[in-house]
């Protein structure tokens, strides 16, 4: 944000500067102007690595406004994808109950796929890696599919209804306060 301000004072004082000379008076604005419009197109162009940087989290808002919109999901399981990387409980399920089932969480660390078998009845969508579908109850169908962080995820849906009582102890907040965020 500061930058954005000083590059403006300096190109209201360069702009200045053309304008008191007689020749560069008509050109000062056009100048400066043209000048900041090549710059940006130059870096928005500039490398693979800059566009990445400036398109993070596209993905993740788009796979949660999937999940938001989804009027018969009844409970989300985050299958060893972290919740950092997404943009929020809120914009994610909204009321629905969203469970974490994390390598990192001392309840799950070595029986992670049969976790997910016993806690199923508690949701009927799951967000997973691509790698991860193997682990995943036959019935789960792969929906759609988006970049968060550096590697995909996608939507896995099962029709039917939601038991929270099958994953009560991997609600979101208690899994966070068991692996100390």
């Amino acid at each position: 944000m500061l930058f954005i301000i000083v590059a403006a004072l300096g190109s209201a004082d360069w702009v200045q500067w053309l304008r008191a000379k007689p020749g560069w008076r008509r050109w000062a604005l056009p100048i400066v102007t043209g000048g900041w419009a090549l710059l940006s197109v130059t870096l928005a162009g500039a490398s693979e690595g800059m566009r990445d940087y400036w398109t993070r989290g596209v993905g993740a808002a788009r796979l949660a406004a999937d999940l938001r919109s989804d009027p018969q999901m009844c409970g989300l399981a985050l299958y060893n994808v972290r919740f950092q990387l997404l943009p929020g409980r809120e914009r994610l399920v909204g009321p629905v109950p969203l469970y974490a089932l994390e390598p990192a969480d001392p309840l799950a660390e070595l029986i992670l796929p049969p976790l997910l078998q016993a806690t199923r009845p508690a949701f009927n969508r799951i967000l997973a890696r691509p790698a991860a579908a193997g682990d995943l109850p036959a019935d789960y169908s792969r929906q759609s599919c988006a970049r968060v962080g550096i590697a995909e995820a996608c939507i896995y849906a099962r029709s039917g209804s939601c038991d929270a009582s099958a994953a009560a102890a991997f609600v979101i907040n208690d899994v966070l306060v068991r692996m100390g965020h």
